[in-house]
């Protein structure tokens, strides 16, 4: 049985289902708003737990009415929280970021579709660093209304530039 390792918010509450949906043995690692921080202690646990569970992929899953990212979007009363002060400050950089291609308000799907690809790519690029055969990693957005999973787009800009 494959086993999958899922990184989600508490505050979404996907656990069930996830288990319902995905036929794998599964484990999650929480953070509010899938606000990981790679640090030193976090790498060495993720490369522990892929070891120990022979973990063969890993996803980042977040709803789509987070209640995390759409407080760093809006009222931002969770900004006390600790650690998620810099978070804050990368949502509302990509924020403006996406802005600039789309005058937008298309969006929290596209917001969460260029969060959760930077964080794909931030894990890839660890467990590049950590493993000959990485574990793939890739991201879907749980639309709660229709009770389904969608990929995370991949034809959205990702990388932050600046023109000085």
């Amino acid at each position: 049985m494959q086993k999958c390792l899922y990184f989600i918010c508490p505050t979404d509450a996907l656990e069930s289902v996830i288990n319902n949906s995905f036929n794998s043995e599964n484990y999650y690692y929480t953070s509010l708003g899938n606000s990981i921080n790679l640090n030193d202690r976090v790498i060495a646990s993720l490369e522990d737990l892929i070891v120990d569970k022979r973990i063969s992929e890993i996803s980042i899953i977040i709803a789509n009415d987070n209640r995390i990212i759409r407080d760093a979007v809006e009222d931002k009363s969770f900004s006390e929280i600790n650690g998620l002060d810099g978070f804050y400050e990368t949502i509302e950089i990509q924020r403006n970021f996406l802005n600039v291609f789309w005058q937008i308000n298309k969006g929290k799907d596209t917001l969460l579709n260029n969060f959760i690809r930077n964080k794909i790519k931030e894990i890839q690029d660890v467990l590049n660093k950590l493993f000959l055969n990485p574990v793939k990693v890739s991201g879907k957005i749980y639309q709660k209304r229709e009770s389904i999973f969608t990929d995370i787009k991949l034809d959205i800009p990702h990388d932050f530039f600046s023109l000085n």
